[in-house]
């Protein structure tokens, strides 16, 4: 597959193209179908496949109805999720918690179709104690995996949720604590509403995503992979426009979180990929760092499901399985050495205090 057709392919889904560089064959839309798929924007995807194929003047293929399966399920789970988001939210209020739903339908309310966008689990940050947030997963769900920043709190109201003690993290222990401290300060002030099937839902503002959703970006490229589905999520965002002063506060914390060279990266990606004008740009594009991140995420898919590089027995001896984390880790010590070099630091703190 050309990679280059995918890219308009992406471009026709979100209405950026009408017109196309050649007609598709079978086997090109077979391709393109699969790397939606791994890239975990199938839901969205299919629709510019239509438009795409429309121009053979050929009725849709009998293979490609699977494809419009996905989008369909993609629509079921949207409107699954908006019946149960309330009924999770009155849970947590119930117990006199509060708290920002971080992604999900928050995002996909900022692109021009919601129902496509493939949404997973609930992210909810919990502005409380950690033992009170563990509490309430006990009450409704379970104590799963727990790990710095969230609790997997399995299935409540049918849907799985994560409890977030915090959105996110720095590997770099002196950064982190910016951040963490950027959130205590702003959680009061990061917060908008968003209405989900007749109930007022908490969500984050867009310039509270501007650099969350950037760094769980980030935070995805180092510890599993990333797809096209996070990138496509920050498009978004970055579409909603800024002000110049906007743009310097937020340029101003990615100094601080030491992520401007990441942020020149996801520019040039940008750009390639979805011809983003420079004037919704938060910095210069860096094409060196942005071709090294564009190889990562094909290669990668959707959380690094299908990077070969990160697989490894789980019942490996120790010493492989770690040998490949460190290999997947330091991949990225010539383009971000701070926060690969404080990976293994970091990692061996979380164990010891979790």
């Amino acid at each position: 597959m050309k990679v280059s057709l995918f890219f308009e392919l992406i471009q026709a889904s979100i209405g950026l193209r009408s017109d196309f560089s050649a007609n598709i064959s079978e086997p090109e839309g077979r391709k393109l179908y699969r790397e939606a798929i791994r890239q975990s924007i199938a839901g969205i995807t299919f629709t510019g496949f239509e438009k795409w194929w429309s121009q053979s003047g050929q009725d849709l293929p009998s293979w490609s109805y699977q494809w419009a399966a996905v989008q369909a399920a993609c629509e079921r789970n949207y409107a699954f999720q908006q019946q149960q988001l309330p009924k999770v939210v009155a849970l947590i209020e119930k117990e006199g918690l509060h708290y920002c739903l971080l992604k999900g339908l928050g995002m996909a309310c900022l692109y021009p179709r919601p129902e496509l966008r493939q949404g997973g689990d609930f992210d909810l940050w919990i502005d409380a104690p950690r033992k009170d947030v563990i509490e309430f997963a006990k009450k409704y769900g379970k104590v799963g995996d727990m790990l710095y920043h969230h609790v997997d709190a399995g299935k409540i109201e049918g849907v799985e949720v994560e409890l977030h003690f915090t959105p996110s993290w720095m590997n770099d222990m002196v950064v982190n604590r910016r951040m963490q401290r950027w959130f205590e300060e702003c959680k009061s002030t990061c917060i908008t509403t968003l209405d989900v099937n007749g109930a007022s839902i908490h969500v984050p503002t867009i310039e509270f995503n501007r650099i969350y959703i950037l760094n769980h970006i980030y935070r995805h490229l180092f510890n599993e992979g990333i797809g096209m589905r996070q990138i496509m999520d920050y498009y978004f965002v970055l579409c909603q426009g800024c002000t110049e002063e906007e743009k310097a506060e937020s340029m101003k914390l990615l100094r601080e979180f030491k992520m401007v060279g990441f942020a020149r990266a996801v520019m040039w990606v940008m750009q390639r990929v979805f011809g983003l004008d420079r004037a919704f740009m938060l910095a210069e594009p860096d094409e060196e760092r942005g071709r090294f991140l564009l190889k990562e995420i094909m290669m990668s898919g959707n959380f690094g499901k299908f990077d070969k590089r990160n697989t490894y027995n789980k019942n490996a001896p120790l010493w492989k399985r770690t040998s490949v984390r460190l290999s997947h880790d330091f991949r990225f010590v010539s383009q971000y050495p701070e926060e690969t070099l404080w990976s293994p630091i970091w990692k061996t703190w979380r164990t010891l205090v979790k």
